[in-house]
């Protein structure tokens, strides 16, 4: 039976829809760019120089994955050889930059409070205090909300993360919902917002305040960041419903000084243990 590429990723690789999503829209790019076809080696040299200007080392390691994918469905063993190269030589940690900081977000927050506008606000706050992303603030809804707690399901994986409401949260939901006619439970949150449109109101507001006009996306990396002081990679993992350890690894610094210690601790109170 012939498959398309995209029943292939589908019927034979059994990969999720939106990976299908994403891996469709990376090969279009990619194809686009290509300036031989088929394409060869230095058509994804100048590709991939392309993506490491604008993306993190994660996003890139996503478009490979899609255009190794590609390559064997193709049958581009000369490609997919050196692609396998790349893929064995790309670095598991890359440090993450974030000029995001506490100031910046605080100055967010006093503009949307001064605009009256909740709706913003309570988009903003849950994507700063969560580090959620835009997609899953766009499917909360009402019954999503306790007096309490917030359940965010993470759209990648369908993870759900239960978690309890923050004071900016809880306040910002109060003021939205007095100021929205949102009777059932089951009623999206954000009815008739798209994901673009969020994109362009955060990024307005930041330019308008002079901060650097960074992706929304640097909540979540920023929110990660601050985590990362109190939380251990595993602790990240779960927290932020990533598959990879490797992802949590990026934002934890590694002090050896303090492990030394702790080990040194540790051994401490089992040989007092044994001399008592």
């Amino acid at each position: 039976m012939y498959y398309t590429f995209e029943e292939h990723l589908r019927e034979e690789k059994r990969k999720s829809e939106n990976t299908i999503k994403t891996y469709i829209d990376s090969t279009d790019h990619f194809l686009k760019s290509a300036k031989n076809s088929p394409p060869i080696k230095e058509d994804v040299q100048s590709y991939l120089k392309h993506l490491h200007k604008e993306n993190s080392i994660n996003t890139v390691n996503v478009r490979l994955s899609a255009l190794r994918a590609y390559c064997e469905y193709n049958q581009l063993t000369e490609l997919l050889t050196y692609i396998d190269t790349l893929e064995r030589d790309k670095p598991i940690v890359e440090p993450v930059a974030n000029k995001l900081n506490a100031k910046n977000l605080e100055a967010m927050r006093a503009y949307f409070t001064g605009k009256s506008d909740f709706e913003s606000l309570l988009i903003f706050d849950i994507m700063s205090d969560y580090g959620a992303r835009i997609s899953e603030v766009l499917v909360l809804r009402k019954k999503d909300f306790t007096e309490i707690t917030i359940v965010l399901t993470m759209t990648k994986n369908k993870r759900v993360r239960h978690l309890d409401l923050t004071p900016h949260v809880r306040e910002t939901l109060s003021a939205y919902l007095k100021s929205k006619d949102i009777k059932k439970d089951d009623e999206l949150l954000f009815s008739g917002v798209s994901r673009h449109a969020i994109y362009k109101r955060l990024l307005r507001v930041a330019g308008k305040l002079g901060f650097p006009k960074q992706s929304p996306h640097k909540f979540r990396h920023y929110r990660a960041t601050m985590q990362s002081q109190n939380m251990t990679a595993f602790e990240l993992q779960h927290y932020f419903g990533w598959k990879t350890l490797s992802i949590a690894a990026r934002y934890v610094d590694v002090d050896s000084k303090r492990i030394n210690n702790k080990a040194l601790n540790a051994l401490r109170l089992e040989q007092e243990a044994v001399a008592v």
